[in-house]
C-alpha cells in the first residue's frame, strides 16, 4: 500500500468497525424478541416468552443470546462468522418477501400497519429475487453452513414445534398454558394493549375447549 493512502485504510477500517458494532447491537436485540414471539406462539419453550417484570424486555432470550454469540465469537474465526451472519439475513430476507405475498392470499383478513405499495407481488418478489442472487453468489462453504443449520431448525420444529404450535394444535393450549404468559409483567396498566391480546387468546381457548 501506498504510504499516502494510510489515512485512507484507517478510515475505512474505522468505518468497518462501527458498522459490525452496529450490527451486532441490533442482532443482539433482535434475535431474542424472534425467540420470545416464536416462543409464544409454541415454536420454542415457553420461558423464553416470559418479561422481565420491572424492565419489560425478553430477559431469559436476551441472555441465552448472548452467551451463545459470546463462545461462538470465541471459538469460531472471524471470516466464518462474518459469512454466517450475511448469508443468514438474506435467507431471512427471501423468506420474509415471499411471506408477504402468501399470507396477501392465505389471510386476507388479516389486520395490517401498512401495506406494500404497488401491490403485493413488485417490491417483496423484487427484492426475494436480489438477494437470492447475492445468495448463489456466495461461497460453496459458507452455502453448505447454511444448509447444516436450515437442517438443525428443521428438527428443532419436527421435535418441538410442529408439536406445540398455538397456530397448528390450538386444543394443547390451556388457560393455564395462557396464564403462564398473562403473568409474566403484561398485566401492568402500561401495556394494556399486551393484556387485551392475552385476555382474547384465552376467551378462545376456554371457548374451544
Amino acid at each position: 500500500p501506498h504510504e499516502n493512502t494510510k489515512w485512507l485504510r484507517i478510515l475505512i477500517e474505522l468505518g468497518a468497525i462501527c458498522g459490525l458494532s452496529s450490527v451486532i447491537l441490533i442482532m443482539l436485540m433482535g434475535q431474542p424478541r424472534i425467540l420470545f414471539t416464536m416462543a409464544r406462539d409454541g415454536m420454542f419453550p415457553r420461558i423464553l416468552g416470559r418479561l422481565h417484570r420491572r424492565f419489560k424486555t425478553p430477559y431469559v432470550p436476551t441472555i441465552a443470546s448472548g452467551l451463545v454469540c459470546a463462545v461462538l465469537g470465541g471459538v469460531l474465526p472471524v471470516d466464518i462468522l462474518g459469512d454466517m451472519t450475511s448469508i443468514g439475513t438474506l435467507l431471512a430476507f427471501i423468506l420474509v418477501n415471499i411471506g408477504v405475498v402468501i399470507m396477501r392470499f392465505t389471510h386476507p383478513e388479516m389486520e395490517r400497519g401498512f401495506r406494500v405499495p404497488f401491490g403485493p407481488f413488485l417490491f417483496p418478489l423484487l427484492g426475494a429475487a436480489i438477494a437470492l442472487v447475492v445468495l448463489v453468489l456466495s461461497d460453496g462453504p459458507t452455502i453448505y453452513r447454511l444448509f447444516i443449520w436450515m437442517a438443525i431448525g428443521l428438527v428443532v420444529y419436527a421435535l418441538y414445534g410442529y408439536r406445540w404450535s398455538r397456530v397448528g394444535n390450538p386444543e394443547k393450549w390451556t388457560p393455564e398454558d395462557v396464564a403462564y404468559f398473562q403473568d409474566c409483567g403484561l398485566d401492568d396498566g402500561d401495556d394494556r394493549r399486551g393484556r387485551d391480546e392475552v385476555d382474547k387468546e384465552e376467551a378462545n381457548v376456554e371457548a374451544k375447549a
